[in-house]
Parts: C-alpha cells; structure tokens; sequence
C-alpha cells in the first residue's frame, strides 16, 4: 500500500494570544505486509512481516498572530524513517514454542526547532480538538455512550452485594472435572526473545532556552540503539542494551549559563543474566574516545577540560567458599568499578565550585518552573472537565433512579453530602494543594539526604538486605559454621597515564597559577563491611568496617633507569609579558596555553621535544618519583550514630618512595605560594577579603570560648594513627645545596602540622567515607533490583 504526501492544517480559531495552529504535513508512506502460518512437518518458519517507510514528514506549531518570519514555537522535520518489524516462530527441539520479535527502525536526518519561552502555545494547542467523548467513542465503542432504561428486576439485581453475586455465581456454575490427561500432560516449554535496533543519521535540536541558556543547540551524529532480550519459563533472564554515537555537540549562547560540550565516539553498555539458581551477573560499561568541555558563567569561562578515552567498568560479584566438609565457610558479595583513561587536563579558577552549584541551583529551577507552569495548566484543564463529567454523571443518575420506587423522594438538588455513598467520591486535588504536595516531598526528601556522610549507616541497610537473600534463595547461601562471615563492599580502581591540572590564581585571565601534573597514576580504594560484635560480652551487634587506600606513580614493572624518573612534579607558572588569550578562545588553545606550553618548559618529559610557544616563567616547586602509598582504616559502627562511647578510626599509613623527592632550592621563599593558593580555594568565592577575614576572626574567637572543633561536632570520631612509615630521600632540583630540608619542615612549611593525625582525617573524610557511600548506593540498588525481580 503506497500513500502520497498531503498536507493537514488544523486552526483552532482562537483570539487570545496564546493561541496556536498547526500545520501537518504527512510523508509519503509505503506499508507492506506479510503472513505466512508455520508447518512443524516441513519445520518451517512462521511469522508475521510488516515494514513500513516514510519521508518528507514535518510539523510545526505556531501563533496565527505571529509574523511570517517568526520563528514557530515548535518545528519538527524528518526527511526518512523506515520500520521493520516481525514475529516469528522457529521450531526447536527443546523449546516447541519459541516466538522470536524483531523491530529494526532507521531514521534519516530529523531537525528539531522549540522555544521554550512559547510554552503556553503548544500546551493550549490541543484544548480546542480535544474532546473526551470523541476520544472515548473511537476507543472504547458505544461502552461510553449512555445506558439504556433497565427494568426494576435490571436494578435490583445491580443492587445486589457483590459477595453474593459471586457466591450465586460459584454455586451455579457446573465443576468440570480433570481429565487424566490433562493433569498428567507435562508442561508446555516456551521462550520468547525480543531484538530491538535503531538507527539515525543526523539529529539536529535548536531550543530557545529564555535567559537561562539562551539560544542552545545540540548536534548528534550516527546514533544506534541496539536491545535484546529473552526469556524462559525456567527463570532464565538475557537483557543487554548498547548505545553507540559518533559525535554530539552542545552549544549554548546569550544566556546565563554557556559554554560548549563536545563528545566523540560514546559507548554505553548495560548486560543482566541471571539463570535458575544461579547469582545474577549485572555489567554496566561507559567509554567515549574524547570529551572537551568549556563552562561559562555570566560570560566568564569558570571551568575548561579535555578527557581523552575515559571508560568506567561497573560489574557485581557473588561468590562463596566451602571447606573440605562442603560446608559454607564465607560469603562475599561485591560491587567493583573500574576505570582507565589517556589523558585528562583541567583548568579550574576560585569560583569553579561555586560557580558551578549556581549552575546547577539555576537550571534546577528553571527546568522546575517550566514543569510546574505545563502541570498547572494541564491540571487545571483536567480539573474542570472532571468536574463536568461528575456533574453529567449525577445528573444521569438522578434521571435513571427517578423511575425506581423510594429513590424519586430525594431532591435532584441535594449536595453530595447527603447523598449515600456519594460523599465517598475522592475529590481530586486543586493546583496549590497538588503544587504544594509535590514542594513537601521533595523539600522532605532532600532535607533527608545528610551534608555528610561521616555517621550514615550505609553497610546496616545493605547486610539486612543480603541477609534475607541468603535466607531465601539457594544461589548465595549463609555460612554454615560459627567462625562464618559474610562480607559485603566493593572496589574502585582507577588507572591514568596522565593528569595535569592548572589551579588559576584568580579568574582564568590571572597572571600566575599552579600547575599540577602526574604520569602513569593509579588509585585503588577497597571497602569491606560484615557483623561483628561491638563488647566483649557478645550481646551489642554492629559493622565492622575496613577500608584500603593505594596509591601508586609508576607502572608495576618499571626497569632501574625508570626508577629515577620523576612521574610528578608541581610548578609555580607566570605568564609571559606579551602573553593575551581571548575568553571565546577554543578549548584546545586554553588547554595547550596553560598546561601544554609549561610541560614543554620540562626537559624531563617525554614527548615534549617541542619549543615552547609562549615565554612563561615556570619554577619548579617539587618533583616526585615513582611511589607506592597505602593507608588503612578500620572501624566499628553500631547501629545508631552515637558519641558516646566515642567511635574510633584506627589507622595505618606507609608510603614507599623508589627515588628522592626533589624540592626547590629557594625552598623557603618560593614554597609559600602553593599553601595560599589552596587556601584561597578552600574560602567560599562569594566572600570578600573582609568577610572572609571577619569569619577567621569569628572562628578563631569560637574556638576560644568552644575548644571544641566544628569538624568534631559532625564527625565525632576519634582518629589514631597507630602505625606511620613516610621517610623519603629529598635533594634541591640543581643539586647547588646539599642540606635539603626533612620531611618534616616541607609538612610544615605547607601549614600541615600534626601530619599523622591530619592525613589520615582528611582521607577517610574527603576520599574513603564518599567512595564508602557510592558503594554501598550501588549494590544497594542491585540487591533491590534483584529482590523485586525474584
């Protein structure tokens, strides 16, 4: 069957400004369909064929007061879109009845025009053409026209309880008794797999967002979304899901928030297997091949970056062990994510965090407002037809009831009130009512969500999950012996070849910054939970925490020349005289000014045998060799976050350094640049040098009057180091000296003073609890998952 294009304008005949039109423009359509019935003789397959292929389809809605060049308020156009679909039933031995879907979907280049400042247009559109009758006519049949009169007997009978109906029902009808046959017939085996694939060429999306993003546009080029899934009646379960894209870009200009994001070459991968009595095996990969992101704010660029083949692993381990009995001796459940990329470069400013929570405050409350804006006019039109309908409704049923003996002495004019069973009717929610409800639950939900995660119990709620797994299902069971456990956590494992990034000293026009730059960086954070018990006496019951930090410069297998290498180093740059970059700048002209040019200062890099381009001034403040550092925690949580007794976090950092550690040589006089500029990091950007300094002297007078720390009123644990073994070679970069400091004058010079105590409390609170909480967030998801699947 071949349709011809045709054109459909619908005008709505409105004099109020919002009104809007719309003109549909209908492709060319070609539909062909096939059947053909299948034969277990000949084993043949049968299946029902159906494709269908359109182009030239386009829609636009817009004002019918509007000008001839205005833009529409919305413009949709799609030059080809081609589905095939099919079902298909293929004869196996084992499974007699496997029915097997198939959907293959390509679309062309489709552009796609809103403004979202002429929201009121496209929500006001459909009013004039929507008619709940019609609808209900063309879908539901002459079930909601109106009924006929009935008898007396009619009514009476409705009127009768449904309990007895029912029982009427059961004990009239006949019992048909079981043939043997039928009872002894095994059960039928089926299967059904389902392969979904969709394609386009080209997605072009231009939106007006207000005064928000300003005009915005995002470019996506060869896209493909491919699914499967099959199942079983064995409780066999087969769901994979990829997402390919070639390149997508997103531009936003003339607004608050700007800036341009650029990716190429994204894979998203999502996998879930689970077979009959047998652990799930849940895998979730992300890969891009490079992402460049430039962020402004007000028209200040606040954030540039580059990230060059980044992939993240996500995957879940379930596994036990048994001894030589065969008895469950442990039981370890997992989440591990790991992650790896080429390069990544970074430039941040002073007011990059703050900045970037404005950021998120204000699209949040624009995309809020235009929500709230759609559901009240939305909610307000379906509130008055509700109304309507319940009014047609009891006026229909007055009329109907007036012919039933008792009934016609009720006054049609009565309220809802005093009419039986009608004051029952729930009522539907007004706009400010529903309005507010929504505000309630989310100011309640957040209001739930902790500031910091020092005292939430994570590993409580995710143990008493597995525990009940454990006690109904056979495919992760409990340990059978006394001295058994079963522990739960995770890994996080990270792998760089390298990482530079530039800390501006002030906006990103400032003269001077600190570059810091790392090569063949490794991160691995592992984090154990299981029950334990809290007193000696055996009867308070609580988590037992483990926590490992390592961090490593360096491959593993580094020959004896490579040892001496420096995989670190930390500078202090000046620009140049005549040096002068624009803010509309590309990202790679930032990123190769202020990182890319210092590097090819070093003489010690690989790679970088370029001549620099501009003349920055770049000192070398320290530079680092290949090292393995390790830091362990252990502590016990009880089921309340209490002080007293008060936790305690115990322990354990080692660091080994396979070369010296290379300072400058004007140690004293260059070094305090690095502790000031952090400082100035810590301090909120939105305060002056007054207030700021008004608060240190606010603070300072506090801790007078309260010894106790504000940092100890959150987190009240007790840390204590009982083991510290950090003793590096240092020597000056130009050897000219040869009575370098300790390490502990260069801890002190960058103002860290109990170093013993203040390292191991700023990990566990800045890296090893926020690492803690995205574990136990993940596999408490896939345990829910999994709960409500079984």
């Amino acid at each position: 069957m071949v349709v011809q294009s045709s054109t459909i304008r619908f005008e709505g005949q409105q004099q109020r400004a919002s009104a809007a039109d719309c003109l549909l423009k209908l492709p060319r359509l070609a539909l062909m369909a096939s059947t053909r019935k299948f034969n277990e003789q000949t084993s043949a397959i049968g299946g029902i064929y159906l494709s269908a292929t359109l182009s030239a389809f386009s829609l636009n809605v817009y004002s019918p007061h509007q000008q001839a060049t205005a833009h529409d308020a919305l413009s949709l156009t799609l030059d080809k879109l081609s589905i095939t679909a099919s079902r298909t039933k293929t004869p196996n031995e084992e499974e007699k009845n496997k029915v097997q879907l198939v959907i293959v979907c390509n679309v062309g280049a489709a552009n796609f025009n809103y403004d979202m400042r002429r929201l009121s247009e496209l929500l006001t559109f459909p009013k004039p053409w929507y008619r709940k009758v019609l609808v209900r006519r063309l879908f539901f049949g002459d079930q909601s026209m109106p009924l006929r009169k009935t008898s007396l007997s009619a009514s009476s009978e409705l009127q009768t309880p449904t309990s007895n109906r029912i029982s009427i029902i059961r004990s009239s009808t006949p019992k048909t008794p079981k043939s043997s046959s039928q009872i002894q017939s095994p059960p039928i085996e089926w299967a059904a797999s389902c392969i979904f694939t969709m394609q386009w060429k080209e997605l072009n999306v231009n939106a007006q967002m207000s005064n928000t993003m300003g005009n915005t546009t995002l470019h996506v080029r060869q896209g493909l979304l491919r699914g499967h899934l099959h199942i079983s009646p064995k409780r066999y379960r087969d769901i994979s899901c990829t997402f390919k894209l070639l390149s997508s870009q997103l531009n936003a200009q003339g607004g608050a928030i700007s800036g341009e994001v650029a990716i190429s070459k994204l894979l998203v991968s999502i996998r879930h297997k689970k077979l009959e009595q047998k652990s799930p095996e849940n895998t979730a990969k992300l890969e891009f091949k490079n992402i460049e992101s430039r962020i402004e704010w007000m028209s200040r660029p606040i954030f540039i970056a580059k990230f060059v083949d980044p992939q993240i692993i996500l995957s879940d381990e379930w596994r036990y062990n048994r001894d030589s009995k065969d008895i469950v001796t442990e039981s370890t459940c997992l989440i591990n994510v790991a992650g790896s990329w080429t390069n990544l470069e970074m430039i941040i400013t002073k007011m990059t965090v703050d900045d970037l929570t404005k950021i998120m405050k204000k699209l949040h409350a624009f995309f809020d407002e235009q929500i709230k804006n759609s559901r009240m006019m939305w909610v307000t039109e379906l509130e008055q037809q509700r109304r309507d309908a319940q009014n047609r409704r009891l006026s229909l049923t007055f009329e109907k009831d007036s012919t039933i003996p008792g009934i016609q002495n009720i006054p049609h004019a009565a309220s809802d009130s005093t009419i039986p069973g009608i004051q029952n009717i729930p009522q539907a929610a007004s706009v400010s009512s529903f309005d507010s409800s929504i505000s309630e639950a989310m100011s309640n939900a957040t209001s739930t969500v902790p500031v910091d995660h020092y005292l939430d119990r994570h590993w409580h709620r995710v143990l008493d999950m597995i525990t009940n797994i454990q006690m109904t299902k056979a495919f992760f069971p409990l340990p059978g012996t006394s001295e058994g456990i079963t522990l739960t956590g995770g890994t996080i494992e990270f792998e760089a070849k390298s990482i530079s990034l530039a800390c501006m000293n002030g906006e990103m026009s400032a003269p001077s910054w600190a570059l810091f730059h790392m090569r063949e960086a490794s991160i691995d954070v592992r984090n154990t939970a299981k029950y334990t018990y809290l007193d000696e006496e055996h009867s308070v019951v609580g988590i037992n925490m483990e926590q490992k930090f390592m961090f490593k410069l360096g491959s593993a297998n580094l020959s004896q020349s490579e040892t001496h290498d420096s995989k670190a180093v930390v500078c202090r740059v000046q620009h140049g005289r005549h040096f002068m970059i624009r803010n509309n700048a590309s990202i790679e002209m930032w990123l190769d000014s202020m990182i890319g040019d210092p590097l090819r200062h070093l003489n010690f890099f690989d790679g970088t045998k370029d001549s620099p381009k501009h003349s920055h001034n770049v000192l070398e403040l320290f530079q680092f060799p290949a090292l393995e550092a390790i830091l362990t925690t252990i502590q016990n949580q009880g089921n309340e976050p209490t002080s007293d007794p008060m936790e305690n976090v115990k322990s354990s950092f080692v660091c080994e350094f396979h070369s010296a550690v290379c300072v400058q040589t004007d140690f004293n006089a260059q070094v305090g640049f690095l502790p000031d500029l952090l400082k100035s990091y810590t301090h909120s950007p939105s305060d002056g040098p007054l207030i700021s300094e008004a608060k240190d002297i606010k603070s300072q007078r506090a801790k007078e009057l309260n010894p106790l720390d504000p940092d100890e009123k959150r987190d009240p644990r007790k840390y204590e180091c009982f083991r510290w073994i950090v003793n590096p070679k240092i020597r000056f970069i130009d050897r000219f000296k040869w009575n370098p400091p300790v390490i502990d004058d260069i801890l002190r010079k960058l103002q860290i003073f109990d170093h013993r105590t203040t390292i191991p409390k700023v990990m566990q609170r800045g890296v090893l609890d926020r690492c803690d909480a995205l574990l136990a967030a993940l596999l408490e998801n896939v345990v829910i998952k999994l709960a409500l699947k079984e």
